[in-house]
């Protein structure tokens, strides 16, 4: 369940080229990329979704992203829940942009209402910005599979796009953000599922 296969289909499908990158991220390998999705990098003995790729990025690649965004790039990242667990460093990647994903599991209460199909850690996400409007515009409801949070404290301008609700714990913590940076922009998800094969279709996350 971590290919993005009808992912990258449902891009294309709208007229976007879509590739998968195998090399180390470089200036040369990210090239004329518009945008650069990194995918829950994780370890082979915690989860096997990399194949034969490391999971840690080295100093030059984390500098190559860093330099790629601030140039005009676009970054959209996907971490996890127990982020921790997976042996990788997206966290020194994401503290060049002030933003840090916390090692938790989001559980929504029994009486909160936001659980998705009644399992406490399929997590509705609160949109602030409502229904059709901004970045996720047309989108009403996302549901996050086992999220993690994300720590804004070190770029308190970081627009939050879905949040857990009053009465999940922990409690109104940013599950997804978008923030800009250079003449660049990211996207931060706590979870990688949503966009996933087996879950894309579900709710507004095919939109």
């Amino acid at each position: 369940d971590a290919s993005l296969a009808k992912a990258a289909d449902a891009l294309r499908a709208r007229g976007f080229e879509v590739a998968a990158l195998t090399d180390a991220f470089s200036a040369q390998t990210l090239g004329d990329a518009e945008v650069l999705v990194i995918d829950h990098l994780a370890d082979a003995k915690a989860e096997r979704v990399m194949g034969d790729l490391p999971p840690v990025l080295t100093d030059a690649e984390i500098d190559a992203v860093e330099a790629y965004v601030a140039a005009g790039g676009g970054l959209i990242v996907f971490a996890e829940c127990e982020q921790d667990t997976y042996g990788n460093n997206l966290n020194d990647l994401l503290a060049r942009f002030g933003v840090h994903v916390d090692s938790t599991l989001v559980h929504e209460s029994t009486d909160g209402g936001r659980r998705h199909h009644h399992n406490a850690t399929w997590v509705l996400g609160e949109i602030p910005t409502g229904h059709g409007q901004g970045i996720l515009a047309g989108v009403d409801q996302l549901c996050f599979y086992r999220a993690g949070v994300i720590d804004i404290s070190g770029n308190p301008q970081a627009q939050v796009l879905a949040s857990s609700s009053a009465t999940a714990h922990p409690a109104q913590r940013p599950l997804a953000v978008a923030l800009r940076h250079g003449q660049g922009r990211v996207v931060v998800l706590a979870d990688s599922d949503l966009v996933g094969d087996d879950s894309i279709d579900e709710l507004d996350h095919a939109r």
